[in-house]
């Protein structure tokens, strides 16, 4: 653990702390994550809490701050493409979902999410000609 793991928690967490109503669930958060803050599950686990609670922008602060720190990490770029399903922000989460692809080729999740409906269906189908011969 390094002091920029530990600065990148206190200012998550400040930044979180001014949108949430929950301040007794964040103090936990916060102590558990800095205490494993150089394993990335952590930080996943906090930001599909945010993101299941409907707290997107709090969830994409997690994101923003572990990608610093994780730069390289599929899985953390495929959840956070989760989250910009989620959030109706489609193209970007086919951009977060190609770069988890590209991070990690035998890592198959970004793939299938690019296909889910919720995606796919966002997107209209292009004029297929009939060519009967």
């Amino acid at each position: 653990m390094n002091d920029e793991m530990i600065r990148s928690v206190d200012l998550l967490f400040e930044e979180l702390r001014r949108h949430s109503q929950e301040p007794g669930w964040l103090a936990k958060a916060s102590s558990t994550l800095k205490a494993h803050c150089s394993q990335v599950d952590y930080w996943l686990e906090l930001a599909r809490v945010l993101r299941e609670r409907r707290a997107y922008a709090g969830s994409n602060a997690v994101y923003q701050h572990a990608m610093r720190l994780f730069e390289t990490s599929a899985r953390l770029w495929n959840n956070y493409g989760i989250l910009l399903r989620d959030w109706g922000r489609f193209d970007d989460a086919l951009k977060a979902f190609d770069h988890a692809a590209l991070l990690d080729k035998s890592y198959a999740k970004p793939l299938e999410n690019k296909g889910t409906r919720s995606i796919t269906s966002t997107y209209p189908k292009q004029n297929q000609t009939n060519n009967n011969i």
